[in-house]
């Protein structure tokens, strides 16, 4: 999922910009009255959004013929969204327009794959009417997510897919998703969720909840096989070229610099688990036997892998004896990245092998 800082257009004047355009002067009264209630029902959105309550505003199971609040129907207050946000030739459509153009680089938050086109009801109108038009239950969405999503309703906090405006830290920053090179013929990736352990039951659920609703495993996995299959000529290349180790080396660059833009893409997961794939024939045809002197058999040093293993924590005999320790005498910093005011490095950016050791070993 990608982050999205919450619009800030005041939901009354959008209703009010929707209604306005109505030349029916019956219906454009009637649905002028229910401009202070549409205010009420999106405060109440924001403020059990923030408290990840969504899930417990209720739901309304009326027809579209029947009467929703005053003398309103389901219908038409739909369609205040439907008519008079999204068409093109209304005021409120550059009000739209303005929502969809806050996408991070145009792509859709909830997969972080596909193109944004669309406004997707977090809460579906046809469930929620009020909503139809409060601009934080409207979040830029590519067509498939908007569309092919899960329609059930969560009736528990763990059943809520992530919000792109409510849902940010741990959900962001640690990694959830992950892959794995399944050897069929042609080779298949598989993605599946791992919550950290760390994490409360109801964020666990809440990312499987992601994961099932927007349909990201077969979604994922088509993408992932495309890039596995354009990948492959180029891989065996540059190993014939270079040898393993370099592959190694290469591959791991590449899953940890997508994993500093984005800790649950798609790519990330993939690369990873290319990594890991290749670690495998690594570790038969090198015979990997020897513990690496750099991190001493651990393989990581907190968040990122060894830069000499590559997170294997095992070397090949005729590695050890290149292995200059003194060139690892400083480490790049477990906590940020050379971040102002960081407690661990002061903002250099990096701190000695031992420290980083130390802090890998007390992990939890």
């Amino acid at each position: 999922m990608r982050v999205i800082a919450a619009p800030n257009q005041d939901p009354q004047a959008v209703y009010q910009t929707c209604v306005n355009a109505i030349t029916d002067d019956g219906l454009r009264n009637r649905l002028e009255v229910l401009s202070g209630s549409i205010a009420s029902v999106a405060t109440d959105y924001e403020r059990k959004g923030v408290a990840k309550k969504l899930y417990t505003l209720p739901v309304n199971e009326c027809r579209n013929d029947e009467v929703v609040i005053g003398d309103v129907t389901k219908a038409e207050i739909k369609n205040v969204y439907t008519t008079y946000m999204v068409g093109k030739a209304r005021p409120a459509r550059a009000i739209y327009d303005a929502m969809l153009s806050r996408a991070p680089l145009g792509r859709c938050p909830f997969c972080g794959m596909g193109h944004a086109s669309t406004l997707d009801h977090y809460l579906p109108k046809a469930k929620y009417p009020m909503l139809s038009v409060v601009p934080l239950n409207l979040v830029p969405s590519c067509k498939n997510c908007n569309t092919g999503k899960r329609t059930s309703i969560a009736a528990r906090a763990e059943e809520q897919s992530l919000h792109p405006y409510f849902d940010h830290q741990h959900f962001i920053i640690d990694q959830w998703l992950f892959a794995e090179i399944v050897s069929t013929e042609p080779e298949t990736v598989r993605y599946f969720v791992r919550a950290p352990e760390s994490w409360d039951d109801v964020s666990k659920g809440r990312v499987k909840s992601h994961f099932v609703a927007f349909n990201l495993a077969s979604r994922f996995s088509v993408e992932a096989a495309n890039e596995l299959a354009s990948q492959k000529q180029f891989l065996n290349e540059f190993s014939k070229k270079n040898g393993l180790h370099a592959l190694v080396g290469l591959l791991s660059d590449q899953a940890e610099s997508l994993s500093r833009i984005h800790a649950n893409s798609w790519q990330t997961a993939f690369y990873q688990a290319l990594l890991g794939k290749t670690l495998e024939t690594f570790s038969v045809n090198e015979e990997l036997t020897e513990i690496c002197p750099v991190c001493e058999g651990e393989g990581v040093f907190v968040k990122y892998s060894c830069p000499c293993c590559k997170g294997n924590g095992f070397v090949s005999p005729r590695l050890l004896e290149e292995i200059n320790l003194p060139d690892y005498e400083y480490l790049k910093c477990t906590e940020c990245d050379g971040r102002p005011g960081c407690r661990l490095c002061s903002g250099k950016g990096s701190i000695r092998r031992e420290t980083a050791l130390s802090l890998t070993r007390s992990r939890p």
